[in-house]
C-alpha cells in the first residue's frame, strides 16, 4: 500500500496542486507515513521533495550526451563526404534521395540532443536552487542519527527496491545531500548505515537484489 502511494507521488508533481512545495503534498506525506516519529526526525518537505523527484531532476548525464552527439557527428561528417564524393566522380553509393534523408536526420538528432541536455541543465538548475532554500529544514540537527536512520528507513531504501535507475537516483541524492551540505546530515553515517542495512536485507526478489547492487 505504501509503495503504491509513493508511487504516486513520483507521478503527481506535474500537477501544481500536488507540487513538491504545496500544503496538499506535505499533507499526503504524512497520510502517507502516518508514524509521527518520524517526522520528529525528518520534514515533510525533504520527504515530498525525495519522492517527487526523478534522476532527471538532480543529474545530467553530460558524458553520456557528449558522446553521443560526438558519434552522430561523425556519422553526419561521413554522409557529407560521401555526398561530396558522389557529386565530384558522379557516382551514387547511396540513392541521393536517401543520403539527403540521411544527413538531415542527422542534422536534426544532432540539435535536439542539444536542446535536451540544455533543457535537462535549465531544470536541474531549478531544482537545486529549491533544495538549496529548503535544505535547513530537512533534518533537526539535534537527531543527527536517527534522522538519517529514519531518512533511510523511509525513502532511500524503499525507493532503491523499485528498479536500477530508482537506485542510482537514490545514490545521486545522497550525493546531492553531501555536496550542499545540508545541516544534520552526516555522509560517513548516512553511508555506513545504507551498507549496514543494505546487507541484512535478505527476504528482496532477484530484480531487487540487482536493483540494491546498484544503489551500493
Amino acid at each position: 500500500k505504501r509503495e503504491k502511494a509513493c508511487k504516486k507521488l513520483l507521478s503527481s508533481r506535474l500537477n501544481d496542486e500536488w507540487s513538491m512545495g504545496s500544503d496538499r503534498m506535505l499533507e499526503m506525506c504524512k497520510e502517507i507515513c502516518p508514524d509521527e516519529s518520524v517526522w520528529d526526525k525528518i520534514s515533510t518537505r525533504l520527504y515530498a521533495s525525495f519522492w517527487c523527484l526523478s534522476l532527471y531532476d538532480i543529474s545530467v548525464p553530460r558524458k553520456e550526451y557528449d558522446s553521443e552527439i560526438g558519434h552522430v557527428e561523425a556519422t553526419l561528417q561521413n554522409l557529407k563526404n560521401e555526398k561530396t564524393e558522389n557529386m565530384s566522380t558522379k557516382t551514387e553509393n547511396m540513392s541521393t534521395k536517401k543520403l539527403k534523408n540521411e544527413i538531415l536526420r542527422c542534422t536534426m538528432l544532432i540539435k535536439g540532443l542539444k536542446e535536451d541536455v540544455e533543457n535537462q541543465h535549465a531544470n536541474q538548475k531549478v531544482v537545486l536552487k529549491r533544495l538549496a532554500e529548503w535544505k535547513d529544514d530537512f533534518f533537526p540537527v539535534s537527531q543527527n542519527e536517527s534522522a538519517i536512520m529514519a531518512f533511510l528507513q523511509t525513502c532511500i531504501i524503499p525507493r532503491a527496491l523499485f528498479s536500477a535507475e530508482d537506485a542510482l537516483y537514490c545514490a545521486q541524492f545522497g550525493k546531492l545531500l553531501h555536496t550542499q551540505r545540508v545541516p544534520g546530515f552526516s555522509t560517513a553515517f548516512f553511508l555506513m548505515k545504507a551498507a549496514d542495512i543494505v546487507s541484512n536485507i535478505f527476504c528482496t526478489t532477484e530484480r531487487e537484489a540487482n536493483n540494491l547492487s546498484v544503489y551500493i
